[in-house]
């Protein structure tokens, strides 16, 4: 660099900084960029609007405008920082209830019973993982070996096991829940229903209301019938649909994702209708003394007993009430009242 073009870059360098200065004055108030940052950028643009100033002195304003729209760039770059990095955190919508065995999310950490989790949380479950969690007024439970996604109203299913139950708190999804996976969607009608997914096949069971599934090629919606499960399958070779008991083993494996019912406090009638619920079974009563005696007894228990399966229960009521209760061959718990 000559002596004149030192001369030239300081005296054209003052009337540029203070250009500089009087826009983003105008500007108004923006979220500072980073030192580091600014000062690379405030360096190139002067730079070039000093090197277009000597080659067109006799043109001021055309350096002045050049000057001002890269200073607007600026500021729209602080602008889109601003913006990126201001953006408000997803709302809470899922809480693990209950966890057992290995579990984690997507950054490695474990899982733990209380935790609460935002849209687009990942949750997986190890060979010996159980996770229990409440999502928009629903029972959601994963089974071992699995990976769901959390979305606002999508449970995305990559693979492994899914249980929903969407009437346990007696308040439905305003919008209903949607399970994806990597062979179809899946939405239900008031229900219970359980999702399978693989590498070679997807099964979904519905034992309670009914299912829709959204294929690639195909749609299909089946209902539950009493004491029957529909069960839709797809394969490589499309979509079947087939009927089997609500006693069927695929079922089994929920009650290992409950924190179960604590017994303290519980009627007899409570009790009875959370075991029913939870093994798909109908509740039914013989006679109203049956189902008045149920529900004006409680249950006396330790504060940390707990139920998590129909068994316990039973047990429970058989021993600490006069009802006499039968699972009988029609996938219903019959309740009678002993005579005195």
């Amino acid at each position: 660099m000559t002596s004149d073009d030192r001369t030239d870059h300081h005296s054209e360098s003052a009337p540029a900084d203070a250009l500089i200065a009087r826009v983003l004055r105008a500007a108004g108030p923006r979220r500072e960029l980073p030192a580091a940052l600014a000062a690379r950028w405030r360096a190139s643009f002067t730079d070039e609007l000093l090197a277009i100033a000597r080659r067109r002195r006799r043109r001021r304003w055309f350096g002045a405008a050049a000057m001002a729209a890269a200073l607007a760039a600026v500021s729209f770059g602080a602008l889109l920082l601003d913006r990126t990095t201001t953006k408000a955190p997803s709302a809470v919508v899922a809480q693990v209830v209950h966890a057992t065995g290995t579990s984690g999310d997507e950054h490695g950490a474990d899982v733990a019973a209380g935790s609460e989790w935002r849209v687009g949380a990942t949750l997986h479950t190890g060979r010996d993982g159980y996770l229990g969690i409440a999502y928009r007024n629903a029972d959601v439970r994963l089974g071992r070996d699995s990976v769901l996604t959390i979305g606002e109203a999508t449970l995305e299913l990559t693979r492994g096991s899914l249980y929903v139950d969407t009437g346990v708190s007696g308040v439905a999804p305003a919008i209903p829940i949607v399970v994806e996976t990597p062979w179809g969607t899946l939405s239900h009608v008031g229900t219970q229903f359980l999702v399978e997914a693989s590498d070679t096949a997807l099964v979904a069971a519905v034992r309670e209301g009914a299912i829709a599934l959204r294929a690639a090629r195909a749609q299909r919606q089946v209902s539950a019938r009493p004491g029957r499960a529909a069960v839709l399958t797809v394969g490589a070779h499309g979509i079947t649909s087939e009927f089997e008991s609500i006693m069927d083993a695929r079922w089994r494996w929920i009650e290992s994702a409950t924190p179960g019912l604590a017994i303290a406090g519980q009627s007899a009638f409570d009790a009875l209708t959370w075991a029913a619920r939870e093994s798909g079974r109908a509740l039914v009563f013989d006679a109203p003394a049956a189902k008045a005696h149920a529900q004006s007894t409680r249950l006396a228990s330790n504060e940390t007993a707990r139920a998590t399966s129909l068994d316990d229960v039973l047990v429970i009521v058989r021993h600490l009430t006069r009802l006499r209760i039968t699972d009988g061959d029609d996938h219903a718990i019959h309740v009678s009242l002993e005579s005195t």
